[in-house]
């Protein structure tokens, strides 16, 4: 009898023991489910906030549920806010009545010189801000947005400082979907966007200098007999019915330089290039394929920094 109390004693402790030992199914942990940011917010935050003529409307003040997660009550914007914080965002129209939209960044000084810029198709106003240009021109800073573009362009001359205007084609960017017949429609929108430019305060409407990429290109040299004392064109291929080298002939003849830079792997800008010649006329050619504002790039060969202030000096130094 104590042998099997000694036997079932030693079996529960056996058993017990096994017990400790064996694993327990613990619950796996739980796997975090990363966030998506929105990039176009993300640069918001550190951009610029643009200014308006017109005082702007606060936003509205967003509430949340206590328990639900509320839902975005609009998508945020697919191009980041990167104007500077001057800038006035103006809306004007073309000769058609179609809404356009540009923006006026003042100079640093009264009476500037005055720089249009004109996009090229598909891309819109906000490229040239990106890029540095229009910091530079305004040779306030460049702002974050800009910084990887800060050895793009050499140090402005001190006390140098130009107003700038830019502004979206219609069908491009802010501006309205207005009738496109043809593309020398656009040379209307470049002609009123230059009026509204040359109109604005501290500015020199009789120092007008004008920047153009692929059809903005052709529209610089197009329309600068209408008002403007120099032209750089990037990638220009008489895209606006005017044949580029007849317009900068007429431009050379009345003392006016004009500028084209274009890649020689471009296969419409650069021959478009090399068929003008005057005087006053300069053709720069880059290596590669680039074409329009793409040009604007460190590494590019010649660097082409340095060719933007030899193109201001001829027509606004001091």
């Amino acid at each position: 009898m104590q042998l099997r109390r000694l036997l079932t004693l030693a079996l529960f402790f056996a058993l017990g023991l096994s017990a400790c030992d064996a694993p327990t199914d613990a619950p796996p942990p739980a796997t975090a489910v990363p966030t998506r940011a929105s990039s176009a917010a993300t640069a918001t935050t550190s951009a610029p906030t643009r200014t308006t003529a017109a005082s702007a409307t606060p936003p509205p003040t967003a509430t949340t549920l206590p328990t639900d997660t509320p839902e975005p009550t609009a998508a945020p914007s697919a191009t980041p806010d990167v104007l500077p914080r001057d800038a006035v965002r103006i809306e004007f129209e073309a000769a058609d009545g179609t809404t356009l939209v540009g923006y006026y960044f003042p100079a640093a000084l009264a009476n500037a010189p005055l720089v249009v810029l004109m996009e090229m198709v598909g891309d819109d106003q906000q490229r040239w801000v990106t890029v540095g240009l229009v910091s530079w021109l305004q040779n306030r800073g460049l702002p974050g947005t800009a910084q990887e573009f800060v050895g793009l362009f050499p140090a402005m001359p001190e006390g140098r400082s130009y107003a700038v205007f830019t502004f979206d084609f219609r069908q491009h960017g802010e501006s309205a979907n207005g009738p496109v017949p043809d593309f020398g429609v656009f040379l209307d929108d470049a002609r009123a966007a230059i009026e509204v430019a040359r109109s604005q305060p501290d500015v020199d409407p009789d120092r007008v200098g004008l920047v153009g990429s692929s059809i903005g290109g052709d529209a610089a040299v197009d329309t600068c007999a209408d008002g403007c004392v120099a032209a750089l064109s990037l990638s220009p291929g008489s895209y606006l019915n005017m044949v580029y080298s007849t317009t900068v002939e007429a431009l050379d003849q009345a003392g006016i330089p004009a500028w084209c830079l274009a890649a020689t792997g471009d296969r419409e800008a650069d021959p478009t290039c090399a068929s003008a010649s005057g005087d006053h006329y300069r053709h720069v050619p880059f290596e590669g394929n680039d074409h329009g504002t793409d040009l604007i790039r460190i590494g590019q060969t010649p660097d082409i920094g340095p060719i933007f202030l030899e193109w201001l000096d001829t027509w606004s130094a001091p």
